[in-house]
């Protein structure tokens, strides 16, 4: 997650003073926030836009902590703090994406991954505040499915099976070779619009048992594929795999650390002096 915000951050600092700056091209929200509100979206109030490039500054050296492994809660807390604000104020370049990233961030802070390590009262403390938000986040993300999935079924376009025809007409993002292959099959498109409905219909029910989680995800990688690269939301589609994380079973996400772990120890014996 983090290397995905690092990534989005450098890929728009070439406009940055565009988006974020004293002169940003950005529309002003015209709703009044709460106190809370006001932290998040400090970059809309005049006094604060020509230190945008401190929010900057410090969310990439954050960034660059957090994924070392430095300063964990305090690296989440700045990260979150700061990629809320930079990313509030420049909400018409995204979506729900966007939305859902937030919220893991703050789950995030929450989180202890060396939980449990000794009996103590602090690693017992941050034990359950990591389970219950790990739990929280598994919860957000069935809960995003299902919500979509009832919108979806409120209107006509997914029940008539006409959704992935409209959705691959916006030239804008559509990739081009998508719409010479699927335009003209119709039979094709229907298919492909229940599908995706079912898929997020099955996807808070299923999610939950062992057997069913493994090829939904699965499933839901190759969707999710299709709609970075192929529909053109490419950091919708890729929020939402990453996502897929907080499903892994310790077992499983030990499994991949170690052989991540392994595969950098033997590029290191391997490589030359």
């Amino acid at each position: 997650m983090y290397l995905f915000v690092l990534f989005n951050t450098l890929y728009l600092l070439p406009i940055a003073a565009q988006i974020w700056g004293p002169d940003a091209l950005m529309p002003v929200w015209s709703y009044k926030p709460s106190i809370l509100g006001k932290g998040l979206n400090l970059l809309f109030m005049d006094a604060v836009k020509p230190y945008f490039w401190w929010f900057i500054a410090a969310q990439l050296v954050f960034l660059l902590l957090g994924i070392l492994g430095r300063l964990p809660r305090i690296a989440a807390l700045v990260i979150y703090f700061t990629t809320a604000n930079l990313l509030n104020s420049a909400y018409p370049m995204f979506n729900g994406g966007i939305n859902l990233l937030e919220i893991l961030l703050l789950y995030l802070v929450f989180m202890n991954e060396d939980t449990g390590l000794q009996p103590t009262l602090k690693n017992t403390i941050w034990h359950t505040l990591t389970n219950t938000f790990f739990t929280l986040a598994r919860l957000q993300i069935a809960y995003l499915y299902f919500v979509a999935t009832v919108y979806k079924l409120a209107g006509n376009a997914w029940l008539d099976g006409e959704a992935l025809y409209y959705v691959l007409s916006i030239d804008e993002f559509s990739h081009p070779w998508l719409q010479a292959s699927l335009l003209k099959v119709d039979w094709l498109l229907v298919i492909g619009t229940y599908l995706a409905l079912a898929y997020q219909l099955l996807f808070p029910l299923l999610v939950w048992f062992n057997k069913t989680r493994k090829p939904l995800l699965i499933v839901g990688v190759v969707f999710h594929l299709f709609i970075a690269f192929g529909v053109g939301l490419f950091d919708f589609g890729i929020i939402m795999i990453l996502s897929y994380s907080v499903y892994l079973s310790n077992d499983q996400s030990r499994h991949w650390l170690n052989r991540w772990s392994r595969g950098k120890r033997i590029q290191k014996k391997t490589t030359p002096e």
